[in-house]
């Protein structure tokens, strides 16, 4: 709570306290240059906030190492130095200066398009990686329910064999090994009814075809 209330002072602090030495110091009375530079100021900044709500998380690279927050920041930068100099200047032909305001938001708008495309396909592939690592770190914590499910200490130290393969497999996924991955997951099945029927040939010879397909796994991701 006292967090959110901290990232929401901080965010009003500049516009209030810029607003303020806007009017305190050059009163109202201005020219269209000068409101250009002080609207677009505000303006800038207000994106720094409102960009945020609408970039995906991601923990990857970004397009060029620039995060949305980086291009915002870079923006507002550049847009406060000139609507500085508008404000101070107040030049008496305004279309100038707002075409440049215009072009520097253009630019700014079409790279944070690209920007955001690139970390909404960033996320999307980050979402699919991490449900892949889950979904065969459940096949680890099948290997092991199968192995805690029998009292025999023959077949149970078969069972560990093979959990002890799997656990020492890499959680890393490509789209090479998602077809071993269902043949693992259905190769536990096997053993797990080889183990229900409590037959030491069968449990050997599941564990032995589960075994090799960890092994073409760990091959593929090396």
């Amino acid at each position: 709570m006292k967090s959110t209330i901290y990232n929401v002072l901080s965010l009003i602090l500049f516009p209030i306290a810029f607003v303020a030495l806007f009017f305190v110091i050059g009163g109202s009375d201005h020219g269209a240059t000068c409101w250009i530079g002080f609207g677009f100021t505000l303006f800038s900044y207000l994106l720094i906030s409102l960009v945020p709500l609408l970039a995906p998380k991601t923990k990857s690279a970004h397009l060029f190492g620039v995060t949305s927050a980086t291009l915002n920041a870079i923006y507002f930068g550049i847009n406060f130095v000139i609507g500085l100099l508008f404000m101070i200047k107040d030049f008496d032909e305004w279309k100038y200066p707002l075409l440049v305001e215009i072009i520097l938001f253009i630019l700014f708008f079409v790279y944070l398009l690209q920007v955001l495309r690139t970390d909404e396909v960033t996320a999307a592939k980050e979402i699919k990686h991490e449900k892949e690592v889950f979904a065969f770190k459940e096949l680890v914590n099948k290997t092991k329910m199968i192995m805690d499910s029998t009292n025999d200490m023959q077949i149970k130290k078969v069972i560990q064999l093979v959990y002890n393969e799997i656990n020492t497999c890499s959680t890393k996924s490509n789209p090479s090994v998602k077809e071993i991955d269902e043949a693992i997951e259905y190769s536990l099945g096997n053993l797990n009814s080889a183990v229900l029927s409590g037959d030491l040939s069968s449990v050997q010879n599941a564990a032995k075809s589960t075994i090799a397909l960890i092994k073409k796994r760990k091959n593929l991701l090396f």
